[in-house]
């Protein structure tokens, strides 16, 4: 394929995307208009979101890109203090992000975080569970109120900026899910993902509807890699992350599969790793294509470090009824495209 021809692909993709952007948030701009609060309308009109072009990445109010959370709400994520810094240097918040660093001067930065308090939705908490049909009911009208696919997708709605939530009633527990609901934060320090501060009976309701995501989106997810398969070609690696993604590996394995995620009291061969969720980013170096085919279809649980100790809160589910063979497959070649080169021996005569 040639570099032409790759471009002009890249630019029908970036056209379709646009376009389902504008298509998909402008259906739900219509039809939730008053979950925008006014201040977003009047941010997308503001002349730093033009200069920046912000909507670029982001969507604000009925309009942008998908790359960036949503920031309709971001009023009722963030705080002023966690915005400056954040606006000031993003780096510095979160390694590693994709935000580049604009170097807003004061001015500009006090004008955006003033927009962005302004951008507060008082969540109408008590309507929602007069409303409700049932704890579930609640918990998905809660987490569409709060915003919650400004980061997080389910099937082919939403922003990977967070795990994607397709499988989660399959990966977590609802117990996981009321403590890490809790305070975030609190659970695993360097997360993303802020203290809501919700009340119990709303942590009650949303890990309700979570555990009832048991991949009945699933499909929404395949055709939406499909789409921009057919476009990238990225082949069988870019598949594999896909598939990475969608099942959330990197919830547990870390982003890249780099590993850092706290598993307490679980047991590793490996001692550095006693009490963490082991990476997989040199796991093909270490084991053979069926064993990772075994783990991944028939799950696996970590052993406990301490017998008497409570049991590690992840594990690895059987996903033997939910992958296909294909999928396993470009998984397997993007986990190799992870390791490091194995070192090569020479003899020396």
């Amino acid at each position: 394929m040639t570099i032409k021809t790759k471009l002009s692909n890249l630019s029908i993709v970036l056209f379709l995307i646009v376009c389902a952007s504008l298509t998909n948030h402008g259906h739900s701009a219509k039809a939730q208009d008053d979950q925008i609060p006014a201040a977003a309308h009047e941010l997308l009109q503001s002349q730093i979101v033009q200069q920046k072009a912000c909507t670029t990445c982001h969507t604000i109010s009925n309009q942008g890109g998908t790359v960036g959370p949503i920031l309709n709400q971001i009023g009722n994520r963030r705080s002023p203090d966690w915005l400056t810094k954040w606006l000031k240097d993003p780096n510095a918040v979160k390694l590693g992000t994709k935000m580049p660093n604009f170097r807003f001067n004061d001015a500009d930065i006090e004008e955006l975080v003033g927009y962005f308090q302004r951008m507060k939705r008082v969540i109408p908490t008590d309507q929602i569970f007069a409303e409700a049909t049932s704890p579930e009911d609640a918990g998905e009208k809660l987490f569409k109120a709060y915003d919650c696919y400004a980061c997080h997708k389910i099937g082919d709605r939403g922003r990977i900026i967070g795990p994607d939530l397709t499988w989660v009633g399959k990966r977590k527990t609802q117990e996981w899910e009321r403590v890490w609901l809790k305070d975030p934060p609190a659970y695993k320090p360097d997360t993303f993902m802020p203290n809501f501060h919700l009340s119990d009976r709303e942590i009650e309701a949303l890990s309700s509807f979570l555990h009832t995501l048991q991949g009945q989106h699933n499909d929404a997810g395949r055709q939406e890699e499909a789409l921009f398969q057919f476009f990238l070609g990225g082949g069988a690696k870019q598949r594999g992350q896909f598939v990475f993604e969608r099942f959330a590996c990197w919830s547990c394995h870390g982003e890249g599969g780099h590993g850092g995620i706290k598993n307490p009291n679980a047991y590793t061969e490996e001692e550095e790793y006693i009490g963490e969720v082991p990476p997989l980013d040199e796991v093909t170096n270490l084991m053979e294509p069926d064993e990772i085919r075994e783990i991944v279809i028939n799950g696996a649980i970590p052993e406990k470090n301490d017998s008497d100790g409570e049991n590690p809160p992840y594990a690895c589910p059987e996903w033997g009824d939910s992958i296909t063979e294909d999928e396993l497959n470009d998984l397997i070649i993007y986990l190799e495209s992870l390791a490091p080169p194995k070192p090569q021996f020479q003899l020396v005569e």
